[in-house]
C-alpha cells in the first residue's frame, strides 16, 4: 500500500514539475524523507499526506487510486494470528 501511495505521489509531483525539495518544504521535512515516501520505504502520516495533497492541488483520494478491497486485503500485513484450540 505504501508503494502505491508513493507512486501516485511521485506521479503527481512530476506532472507538476516539482522537486522533492519543494514538496518537502511544505511539510517541514527533508527531501530524502519525501523520496522514502515515494519509494514506499517509509509510511506517510495522515497529516503529511494531507499537507502534500493540498500543496499539489490533489484530493486525498487521488493517492489511493488503483486500490480496491481485494487489493487492499491481499497487501495487508498479517498481524496477531491466533489458532483455535
Amino acid at each position: 500500500m505504501d508503494r502505491r501511495i508513493g507512486r501516485n505521489l511521485r506521479a503527481r509531483r512530476t506532472s507538476l514539475s516539482l522537486t522533492l525539495g519543494e514538496v518537502a518544504g511544505v511539510c517541514g521535512i527533508s527531501f530524502q524523507q519525501v523520496h522514502k515516501y515515494e519509494r514506499g520505504a517509509n509510511k506517510i502520516s495522515a497529516e503529511a499526506l494531507w499537507r502534500i495533497a493540498k500543496f499539489l492541488g490533489a484530493p486525498l483520494s487521488s493517492f489511493y487510486e488503483d486500490f480496491d478491497a481485494e487489493t487492499a486485503a491481499s497487501e495487508a500485513p498479517v498481524m496477531g494470528r491466533q489458532t483455535a484450540g
